[in-house]
């Protein structure tokens, strides 16, 4: 579902209060998956896209933080919210010559380019989550860039 809301992030403008029922909503449903409620907390994250009034669009994600409690539950709810940007095509033969860049690590560059999370890379590869984390420490090592974003960022 898209929502309109004013681009308060770039023109300073105050939120407006349908943003914040949106947050209580995705909060909400969180809270409401059959993961949390019966099982702990699960992999069930709600997700919400929104369109601002120059057209922007945002990402806005609810997720369990926090340790569990007596009743098996987090102690809290992050709402990330993001704001989505077009694709560019990487060339990523530059890149692997320009970075020193082994093979895997170009496989995993790919697949983070292409916004892919850990697990969502380990399972295209058939590599732990712990060997595409340590791709993905040497890839920002040899681009000097501090996350995934700088990395994407450097690309373009």
């Amino acid at each position: 579902m898209l929502l309109g809301f004013k681009d308060y992030l770039a023109a300073g403008d105050e939120h407006p209060s349908y943003l914040l029922a949106e947050i209580r909503d995705v909060c909400e449903e969180l809270k409401e998956s059959p993961d949390y409620n019966d099982n702990g907390p699960g992999m069930y994250n709600p997700t919400r896209l929104m369109v601002s009034e120059r057209g922007a669009v945002y990402s806005l994600r609810a997720f369990f933080v926090g340790h569990l409690g007596e009743e098996c539950r987090s102690s809290h709810i992050v709402v990330l919210i993001e704001k989505i940007i077009d694709r560019h095509e990487v060339d990523l033969d530059s890149a692997k010559h320009e970075f020193s860049l082994s093979r895997r690590e170009t496989d995993v560059l790919k697949l983070v380019c292409s916004g892919f999370a850990n697990r969502e890379i380990s399972e295209q590869m058939f590599i732990s989550e712990y060997t595409v984390k340590d791709h993905i420490k040497n890839i920002m090592k040899k681009m000097n860039v501090k996350s995934r974003n700088g990395i994407v960022a450097c690309l373009r």
